[in-house]
């Protein structure tokens, strides 16, 4: 039947489409919806017969949904937009079924079903083929039995490490690298929704590994459907319901008794005089640290009406009581404040619903919730004796709370799929996420200063005699926390089109992103910090206090007559911020020969970011992204082929570029004298001010002027890839294949805090430099060593100049040195040997040689662990980029990697994934020569006792190797029942990831921990679990 005369047979399925798409629109702005590949596509031949159509039907052998269609004059037919599972596949005459064959719909894969030979009815049952042909990204597919059989840890990463080009991001990070790229550079969906997090990029949202259907793992290569990834994409698919009922549950322990004990952490033997009394000694210990890991999850799933409405849901809980040291032994308050005993409890759901309103139109709608919580319980801890504190002296509640905890969120996603003519299909989706972040405690306020958290600095000889200012604040005077109410929301919505005519399958799309942070940033525990000081001259003498007039302590009376006055430092960022972002694509996959398809398509992003009055301070316009492919299924049989690929890729700046850069802050010292101090919490008492609030870089809560924050010619971050392979079967068992893949970091987006570019533009053009410009100056977004126009009021406010700047503009004239551009390249080899599951096994074997080169890691800096991302250290001055060139953190030369399973018989099984890579490069940074060289006294460049050190000259950390092996027996007399264990890490191999890279500590000294161990590869770890599950 001719599929137009659709509106005429589904009004309702037509008015329902209407609805979704008048929704999608109306519910403008939006966020970053699915650049996600959400189903799948049937491809194949059959004999063509002159002047005869050729029909085949196909059915999901779950759902019972059947789609008919007919082949073209050559052969050849296509079918698209299929949700991911198993499919038989008919050559049909009328109702009489001649052949079939059953093969299973991957996302983003496209399925081969072939019958050329003679028609007589010959069922086939068999999987997906050893090659797609018709595939060119580069990445992994991972099946729900795939994942089930691995020992893999249970969540995204332990997914992504699995795939080529993937390396551990920084331990002080959340995440991954993908191609050498940052930790931030990537893009997470489920079911097309995007999950990634959404305030500083940082790893994702996640959902019980149980309900993983497909997990689908790009680290280069993608179409144009994906985007706003500069590393890569992970895209899952969940599970979802069918017409039979399944059901089932796991539970799992992994003793503290059975795991290794942690590396303690030592400090390193410099044989300096500033480690004359520290080195290779005990810095912190983390061998009596504890850890039980015990998880529940149990899933449903089946017909709510036979062949048009399904349900599934899926519940997951992982509690882990553990225990271990806060505090290292440098510190004094490890007495109090030195042991926590913590529970942590994540949370997962998902719920599906899928409504066949027809066989050709499918609502779908996707509810998922994923929140962790965290209670310490802080007490004291002895270094000498070991003995931890019997009193519970501060206890703090956290939830989604980044570096304490994972980040989730809660989502709800809408999604419509129409097979609009047999050409021709629709995809409608909308959702939302909503992401609550807190810290609290049962027994104090932590937002109050006089509560006993704001943490106290007080030596004896600056507190009165007869008073004790206690500390009573577990948080270090550093110490930085979430502001109170804080909330991140992503609203996504997404159209794609995909239209075949003739030889050519052309796809069209658009999404919108918005992006909303309420009550985000940073601040300090108890809303400021107390520090008790005295005057060392007449307390009847004006003395310095921050920037301003000199004050006399005794002008405030009370203790001030003495000389004795407390300083109120606060540190606040919060903010609202906004981003929006959007992006049109156009492809064109054709089929250009009988053996050869080539893709070309185009992909245009647009981003911008508001500040919290919600001014716009940023926008990136027309990044126009090309992207070319080619397959060449050489002997025409799918057992070789030639592949490649050659594409831009851009990445947006996240949410968090607007705190502190572009929104208000507060940065602020105040001065009293004090009659008192309270007892119980340490804090001053009896206040009168000596001066107002006084910042030395003017962050006083004021507005910023917008139009002053960021280039005015900002160009996006971008890089440019290149990859070329093959692809072999050899025999029906066994699949080789060999890559090439480079990449170049073209443009970058970071910010640069230096003022002398723009005062020495100011003296070559005669313009007066005011006092309130070189107050208020702090950081400017910039493209580091390109040309840059800026909108200044050098002269004060609202007097605006443009300045353009060449990048020999941005050097010093002191030292004249300039911005380099930014660089970065990634060139890799990737062999690989594949055995399908086949005879009862399943393997997979990989080796990576990569260079991973420049002078810029991208939107991060893994040389000291800095999370502010786009806004990192790394270019606020050029003298920075002074030997920074050379091998980057994520580089891992040589990688082999290596997973499989095997059936011993019809109830044992065992699996095995190993790594071995080549450990991270060494970097020595420290004071600059000469001094000069530092002009705004960073410290951490790249010298070292004095001369010049490139990155990477001090050798790598050792190699990791890691081996994880499971067993599991499923008996034959209870169906349906596995009882497992897998054992991590098995030969307790804990490498070293990162180290302290800081050689001299910028006061003209050495730093005793140089070298000093900041992560390692966690303890072996045996998990034992036991699942049931059914069909019914």
């Amino acid at each position: 039947m001719p599929r137009f005369a659709l509106l005429s047979r589904l009004n309702p399925i037509a008015q329902a489409a209407g609805l979704c798409l008048g929704a999608t629109l109306a519910l403008s702005p939006l966020a970053a919806l699915a650049q996600s590949n959400t189903t799948g596509t049937i491809v194949g031949r059959v004999e063509a017969t002159a002047g005869t159509e050729t029909q085949l039907l196909i059915e999901n052998l779950a759902t019972g949904a059947k789609r008919r269609v007919s082949a073209g004059a050559d052969g050849r037919f296509q079918v698209s937009s299929l949700a991911p599972g198993r499919y038989r596949v008919s050559l049909v005459d009328g109702e009489r079924t001649l052949r079939s064959q059953e093969v299973e719909v991957l996302i983003g894969v496209s399925a081969q079903a072939n019958f050329v030979e003679a028609m007589e009815r010959v069922t086939v049952i068999g999987g997906r083929r050893v090659i797609d042909v018709g595939a060119t990204e580069n990445g992994a597919t991972f099946t729900a039995k795939q994942l089930a059989a691995l020992p893999v840890t249970r969540n995204m990463d332990g997914i992504v490490q699995l795939a080529p080009q993937t390396a551990p991001a920084d331990p002080r990070y959340r995440g991954a690298s993908f191609g050498g790229g940052a930790a931030t550079e990537n893009a997470y969906y489920i079911n097309g929704f995007p999950v990634t997090s959404a305030w500083a990029q940082f790893g994702s949202s996640e959902l019980p590994f149980g309900a993983i259907a497909q997990a689908q793992v790009l680290t280069g290569g993608f179409g144009v459907e994906f985007g706003r990834s500069l590393g890569g994409v992970v895209n899952i698919i969940t599970k979802s319901g069918g017409n039979e009922w399944e059901g089932g549950g796991r539970l799992s322990w992994a003793p503290n008794s059975l795991r290794a004990k942690r590396r303690d952490v030592f400090y390193p033997m410099t044989g300096k005089p500033e480690g004359a009394t520290t080195d290779g000694t005990l810095r912190q210990r983390f061998s009596d640290s504890e850890q039980d890991v015990n998880s529940a999850s149990v899933f449903l799933g089946g017909p709510l009406i036979e062949n048009r409405l399904f349900g599934f849901l899926a519940l997951e809980q992982q509690r882990t009581d553990s225990g271990q040291t806060r505090l290292s032994t440098a510190g004094t308050a490890s007495d109090r404040w030195g042991w926590r005993d913590s529970v942590e409890t994540t949370s997962r759901y998902v719920g599906r619903l899928d409504w066949n309103l027809h066989d050709d139109h499918r609502l779908e709608l996707t509810l998922v919730g994923d929140n962790s919580t965290r209670k310490d319980d802080i007490r004291g801890y002895n270094y000498a004796t070991g003995a931890r504190g019997d009193t519970v002296n501060a206890r703090l509640r956290y939830k989604n709370y980044d570096t304490v905890t994972p980040v989730g969120a809660d989502l709800a996603v809408l999604k419509y799929n129409g097979q609009l003519s047999d050409d021709l299909s629709l995809s409608l989706t909308h959702g939302k996420s909503v992401s609550k972040h807190s810290l609290s405690s049962p027994d104090r306020d932590v937002y109050d200063s006089f509560s006993g958290l704001a943490p106290i600095s007080a030596p004896p000889q600056n507190v009165p005699a007869g008073l004790v200012a206690r500390n009573n604040s577990p948080f270090l005077t550093n110490s930085t926390i979430i502001p109170k109410g804080a909330k991140d929301e992503v609203v996504a919505s997404r159209i794609d089109l995909d239209y075949r005519l003739g030889e050519h399958s052309l796809r069209a799309g658009w999404d919108r992103n918005e992006i909303t942070a309420i009550n985000n940033g940073r601040q300090r525990p108890g809303a400021n910090v107390w520090a008790y000081l005295k005057s060392s001259q007449d307390p009847n003498t004006p003395i310095t206090m921050s920037v301003g007039p000199r004050v006399a302590p005794a002008s405030g009376g009370g203790f001030g007559t003495q000389g004795y006055y407390v300083l109120k430092s606060v540190f606040e960022t919060t903010t609202d911020a906004g981003s929006k972002q959007s992006a049109l694509f156009l492809e064109d996959k054709w089929q250009a020969g009988k053996d050869l398809q080539l893709t070309g398509g185009l992909r245009h992003e647009t981003f911008s970011h508001t500040n919290g009055e919600g001014q716009e301070f940023l926008r990136i316009d027309h990044q126009w992204q090309p992207r070319f492919a080619a397959a060449w299924d050489v002997m025409g049989d799918a057992s070789l082929k030639l592949y490649g690929s050659a594409g831009r890729y851009a990445v947006q700046t996240p949410n968090q570029v607007s705190e502190r850069h572009a929104s208000r802050s507060w940065n602020t010292r105040q001065y009293f004298t004090y009659t008192g101090i309270d007892a119980a919490t340490g804090a001053p008492t009896g206040l009168t001010a000596l001066t107002q609030p006084r910042s030395p870089n003017n962050e006083l809560g004021q507005v910023k002027d917008p139009r002053t924050l960021v280039a005015t010619n900002l160009r996006p971050s971008y890089q440019d890839e290149l990859s070329l392979g093959f692809e072999k079967a050899v025999a029906k068992d066994y699949n080789l294949g060999a890559k090439i893949t480079y990449r170049k970091l073209r443009t970058a987006i970071d910010d640069m805090c230096d003022t002398r570019p723009f005062t020495q533009w100011a003296a070559r053009n005669s313009v007066t430099v005011s006092s309130h410009w070189t107050s208020t100056f702090s950081c400017m977004i910039f493209n580091p060593g390109l040309s840059n126009t800026f909108l200044m009021d050098l002269e004060g406010p609202g007097q605006y100049r443009e300045v353009k700047l060449n990048p020999a503009d941005f050097s010093g004239e002191d030292t004249g040195v300039a911005f380099p551009k930014a660089k970065r390249s990634y060139l890799a080899l990737d062999l690989t040997a594949e055995h399908p599951l086949r005879n009862g096994w399943y393997g997979k074997v990989g080796y990576t040689y990569s260079r991973n080169r420049g002078n810029t890691e991208g939107q991060t800096n893994s040389d000291v662990g800095q999370t502010d991302v786009s806004k990192t250290q790394t270019w606020d001055f050029p003298e920075q980029m002074l030997g920074a060139y050379g091998p980057l953190p994520n580089q891992r030369t040589h990688q082999l990697k290596a997973f499989g399973y095997a059936e011993i018989n019809a109830e044992w099984s065992v699996g095995a994934n190993l790594l071995i890579a080549s450990g991270r490069p060494k970097n020595c940074t420290g004071d600059a020569n000469p001094a000069s060289f530092d002009p705004y006294a960073y410290g951490g460049l790249f010298y070292c006792d004095g001369h010049l050190s490139p990155r990477g000259s001090r050798g790598k950390l050792p190699g990791e190797r890691r081996l994880d092996l499971n067993l599991a027996y499923k008996p034959e007399f209870i169906k349906g029942l596995t009882a497992r264990v897998d054992v991590y890490n098995v030969t307790n191999r804990q490498s070293v990831q990162a180290i302290d890279e800081l050689y001299e500590d910028g006061s003209g000294g050495y730093s005793n921990t140089y070298g000093m161990p900041v992560g390692f590869t966690g303890p072996r770890t045996v998990t034992f679990s036991v699942s049931y599950e059914r069909k019914f």
